[in-house]
């Protein structure tokens, strides 16, 4: 079962499907990704999760503010984190990875996001 990444209007269409390969088995999946292809296609499952997330959050009454502050810092944070983990990992360790290989981990990585907002939920 081949990585499945987002293109144009396939997006939507792929993202169930990259999500629960992510999530059952992230070891295939990750090892299977390729670390060049740009920025868009991680970038577009990072948007989805992050709106999910929001959503769930915008259910529990967080408001169209909490929504919008869910989606920005999710998705800023993945791209400081990919930033930071690049220059913690070739400055202390010698890796030679850039910034594109390092965010499409963190980008993927951030599947569970979309669940996020149940520990509130189940605490009310």
């Amino acid at each position: 079962m081949a990585t499945r990444e987002f293109e144009g209007a396939a997006a939507l269409e792929g993202f169930p499907n990259a999500w629960k390969r992510v999530m059952t088995d992230p070891r295939a999946f990750f090892a299977e990704m390729p670390e060049v292809g740009g920025l868009q296609p991680p970038l577009a499952f990072l948007g989805v999760t992050a709106v999910i997330n929001a959503a769930g959050h915008l259910v529990l009454g967080w408001g169209l503010g909490g929504f919008l502050r869910i989606v920005l810092w999710q998705v800023l944070g993945a791209f400081v984190s990919a930033g930071l983990f690049v220059l913690i990992a070739q400055h202390l360790f010698g890796g030679r990875a850039g910034f594109e290989p390092t965010f499409r981990v963190v980008a993927y990585a951030a599947a569970p996001m979309v669940l996020a907002w149940l520990p509130f939920r189940l605490a009310t």
